[in-house]
């Protein structure tokens, strides 16, 4: 190996290293020396190469009623997104260093008003400020998810008015700050629920942005520009892809405003996810057993607000292969449910106090009735980490100071005391809604396989969420369906609360992500929404109102203008390559009608309903809830295109007219979340006996958005 030569150069602390060997070097040699150093000062000078970047970025935001949840995965190079460890999927820790936040938000008043504009408290920082009293339990918002669901407080019209109007914000607004641009106080009591459910989104997704930014250094994220720049992107541009967990029997319309709102928070790509089937993955991932295939699962989800029940098949364990078996449900009795039940026991039995109910009663006296109002909001909190581990023999005691001493009421020394009889009353009504609808379910899974000529049968019962983990609801449970069995049918269905289940705060969101990252997961779904188009049809025994008769003024004949559906409410359909249906009819074009090109405008409106699937319905009756779509599908007919089209004559009274009688298709191809109608009309204007369509038949196609169509599953 050469040597290497160092000396220190003449009246100079320079030191030069001949690398080949070791001779003093010659004037041009330090010369040479002298343009290296300015070299390597120069690529010094020279700009870093951009920091690495992923190729994704798949994010799951439980937005629940009570508590807040996610979890992240990084897509690095350009593999296999399904190749994926558990190690991968991190859940998001909040600013109270814990892996769920609740779900709260309050608007902090400045002080004086002029100095600073009024400020969207959100999660701890709420609780942070009622503890400083800055803010009291009054100014505080939460449970606003639920009324979004809530068909009375939003109707569809209202969504889709809020529609158009979402589509019109850019970036990630406040919409509290409208409020302070108009020059009002805001309240968050008067904020719309859909407003601060999308300004709650904006914030915890900008907390996420940062966390990444915090644990993943070398991405080189500024923190401080994710916080302040409304427009913030990620360097190298990774797609990111946000999964939002949505009870399952969410009406598509309810699935469009909630993805419409995460937009306007900022949100890139947002999809909707159904809980039930992360916590099955995440279920069977963590503890594959090959003995499950086959075998259909009935996912009971109880979170804080919503319960939601699915099945699922499982049609393969490696890899995990599973399809929808039935639609599912939803009802608003979770644990903020339970926990407001308690309340009302809490504060009947304050009011029983004849003395109490006396002083409430007098309307000069409302201090009372605001103290034991809060009494019930105060019931409500403690009995949240109560109830955990009530098995229904626990007495239930509160902390309530100010509370008289009456003992024959329960009331001794500022605490009250709930028999475990009363506790178990405060269950009772959730308890009689989760089992209604679980033997809903049970019931149409039967009835589903008798049609089928099979014998369908629940295989077993799992318990997910935060609700699950409370001992007397699962007890309860299992001795309804794991010990005296169900019904008439007379088989045991075990009821399992998985350990994996334990940890609600990340079963969903990483279970979300594994489903995310292999799209093929879910090989049949439940389409939620169906779709038609219009035929008419000439009137035969059906009867039809008078009013509904039309006279084609092509041959002369009666017909009603009706239903004819492409596909239909709860249909099951594969969900993991592309699915075809379609219908065929006929249309008449007229010689006279062409326009002045020489072309036939052919104009197909399109039709929706969530609850009606039948064919031959008078489209135009009044009250029928089937809606037509905003943009129909218009295709052109030209006179190149009907060069062999047979004409059909038709004797009028004022002499003969020519016109073309042409068969057509309309189809639907879903793929994903998108829909392509396609009209397909054969070359001679005339199907083919065996079914086809003959040799280079007209196309025309057009794509829909369809993410809320579907019966909630995990699917970017």
């Amino acid at each position: 190996m050469p040597r290497k030569s160092l000396r220190r150069s003449a009246g100079s602390s320079e030191f030069i290293v001949d690398a080949e060997e070791a001779t003093i070097l010659p004037p041009q040699g330090r010369r040479r020396t002298t343009r290296s150093t300015t070299a390597k000062r120069t690529a010094a000078l020279a700009p870093l190469p951009p920091p690495p970047s992923p190729r994704e970025i798949h994010i799951s935001l439980d937005h629940g009623t009570v508590y807040t949840k996610a979890a992240v995965r990084l897509v690095w190079g350009h593999g296999d997104t399904r190749d994926i460890t558990l190690q991968e999927l991190e859940p998001i820790t909040w600013p109270n260093n814990d892996t769920s936040i609740l779900t709260q938000v309050a608007v902090e008043r400045s002080s004086p008003p002029s100095k600073l504009p009024s400020r969207l408290l959100w999660g701890d920082e709420v609780t942070e400020a009622i503890r400083e009293g800055k803010i009291s339990e009054e100014d505080v918002e939460r449970h606003f998810k639920p009324p979004l669901f809530d068909s009375d407080v939003y109707p569809a019209t209202k969504i889709r008015q809020l529609l158009e109007e979402f589509s019109t914000y850019k970036g990630r607004p406040r919409f509290h700050q409208v409020l302070i641009e108009r020059g009002e106080d805001p309240d968050a009591k008067e904020i719309a629920h859909i407003y601060l459910y999308s300004d709650y989104t904006a914030l915890a997704y900008t907390h996420i942005l940062k966390v990444i930014a915090e644990s993943h250094a070398t991405l080189q994220w500024d923190p401080q520009e994710i916080e302040t720049q409304p427009d913030w992107s990620p360097p190298g541009n990774p797609i990111i892809r946000v999964g939002l967990p949505l009870p399952v029997a969410s009406t598509p319309d309810q699935i469009n405003l909630i993805m419409a709102s995460a937009r306007a928070a900022g949100i890139p790509n947002p999809y909707p996810e159904a809980e039930p089937a992360s916590a099955l993955a995440y279920h069977l991932i963590m503890s594959p057993v090959q003995e499950t295939t086959g075998k259909p699962f009935l996912i009971v989800d109880i979170g804080g607000g919503s319960v939601d029940l699915k099945v699922w098949t499982v049609v393969s364990v490696y890899p995990l292969r599973v399809r929808e078996a039935d639609g599912g449900a939803t009802e608003w009795c979770g644990g903020s449910f339970v926990n407001k039940t308690a309340g009302e026991i809490v504060k009947n039995k304050i009011l029983s106090d004849p003395l109490i109910a006396e002083v409430v009663s007098d309307s000069e006296e409302k201090d009372m009735l605001l103290m034991v109002n809060q009494f019930q909001r105060e019931v409500e909190r403690q009995f949240e980490s109560i109830k955990r581990k009530f098995d229904g023999s626990q007495k239930a005691v509160f902390d309530l100071r100010g509370l008289p001493n009456v003992p024959e009421y329960g009331m001794i020394e500022d605490r009250f005391t709930l028999d475990p009889d009363d506790v178990k009353r405060a269950f009772d009504s959730s308890i009689a809604m989760i089992t209604s609808m679980i033997d809903s379910v049970i019931a149409r899974i039967a009835s589903r396989a008798r049609r089928g000529g099979t014998t369908g049968q629940v295989d077993e019962i799992l318990l997910v969420g935060g609700g699950s983990q409370n001992p007397y609801l699962r007890s309860r449970l299992r001795q309804r369906y794991d010990t005296n069995f169900h019904g008439s049918m007379q088989y045991r269905i075990p009821v399992s609360h998985p350990s994996s289940a334990a940890t609600g705060s990340t079963t969903v969101s990483r279970g979300a992500l594994l489903l995310a990252a292999d799209k093929d997961v879910v090989t049949e779904r439940v389409v939620r929404r169906g779709y038609c188009v219009g035929r008419h049809e000439e009137v035969g025994k059906r009867r039809y109102p008078q009013q509904s008769h039309h006279m084609s003024e092509q041959d002369g004949q009666k017909r009603v203008y009706v239903s004819k559906f492409l596909i239909r409410p709860d249909q099951i359909i594969p969900a993991n390559r592309p699915f075809r249906e379609s219908v065929r009819g006929w249309r008449g074009l007229l010689m006279d009608s062409a326009d002045e090109k020489g072309r036939w405008e052919i104009t197909e409106r399109l039709y929706f309903s969530d609850s009606v699937a039948n064919d031959g319905l008078w489209l135009e009756k009044p009250g029928l809830d089937v809606h037509e779509m905003p943009e129909p599908l218009l295709f052109y007919i030209t006179q190149k295109d009907s060069k062999d089209f047979i004409a059909t004559v038709t004797k009028t009274p004022d002499g003969t007219e020519q016109w073309f009688e042409i068969d057509y298709e309309v189809g639907v191809t879903f793929d994903g979340h998108t829909m392509m109608f396609d009209i397909i009309v054969p070359r001679n204007g005339k199907f083919p006996e065996d079914g086809g369509y003959g040799p280079n038949p007209i196309r025309r196609q057009g794509h829909y958005d369809c993410a809320g169509a579907f019966q909630l599953f995990n699917s970017t």
